[in-house]
């Protein structure tokens, strides 16, 4: 009788097991989707296959913005932004690049060149936009990500030259000439007064 009985016995115990997985997973997913604080901003930790269409980087839902990432092919690693919702003055990077761009020698630009991998990085992102808003025409925002950072040594060979270490790094160009060099996150307070005093 009770020989019987094992076989139902253990298919409940694999009936159990799985439930319990379905459900874990399930609340594995909803806190992934969960948004970040109170800020209204979200990031997107998750790293997908370069052959995405576009990838979502950061939303704000607070200040209407978003930026995704879409690559060029599914062999280089190479990827230009997109942007919805984020002042004019905003501009894509691609990173690799080859030399630094024409545009780039021509005004004042404010480059932020974050690691692609580092979450905190992206969320510099979300800061430099903000900045964008009140530094307005007078500084163009360009935002470059890199995997490795030798790929900065085309067209900013000062970024591998500073003493600092760290990441994100801040790169302030006039008339294609790289006047100053930061390394480390900043808020959008700080990135304005920056530009201003070495505007001044």
């Amino acid at each position: 009788m009770s020989g019987a009985l094992m076989p139902c016995t253990s298919m409940l115990v694999i009936c159990l097991v799985c439930v319990g997985c379905s459900r874990e997973h399930r609340n594995t997913d909803s806190k992934s989707d969960s948004s970040a604080g109170d800020t209204g901003e979200r990031l997107d930790p998750v790293e997908r296959s370069p052959s995405s269409t576009r990838e979502l980087m950061l939303q704000n839902d607070k200040r209407h913005y978003a930026v995704y990432r879409r690559y060029v092919d599914g062999t280089s690693g190479k990827y230009v932004h997109i942007f919805e919702g984020v002042p004019s003055n905003v501009h894509s990077l691609s990173n690799m690049p080859d030399e630094m761009e024409p545009k780039l020698k021509r005004g004042r630009w404010l480059i932020l060149v974050y690691a692609a991998y580092s979450l905190p990085d992206v969320r510099c992102i979300g800061q430099v936009v903000e900045a964008a808003t009140t530094l307005k025409a007078n500084v163009q925002i360009g935002i470059r990500g890199f995997f490795d950072e030798g790929e900065n040594s085309t067209w900013c060979p000062a970024c591998k030259a500073t003493d600092s270490i760290g990441t994100p790094i801040w790169v302030l160009i006039e008339d294609g000439d790289i006047v100053d060099v930061r390394r480390g996150a900043m808020d959008a307070e700080e990135i304005s007064h920056w530009c201003r005093q070495v505007a001044d």
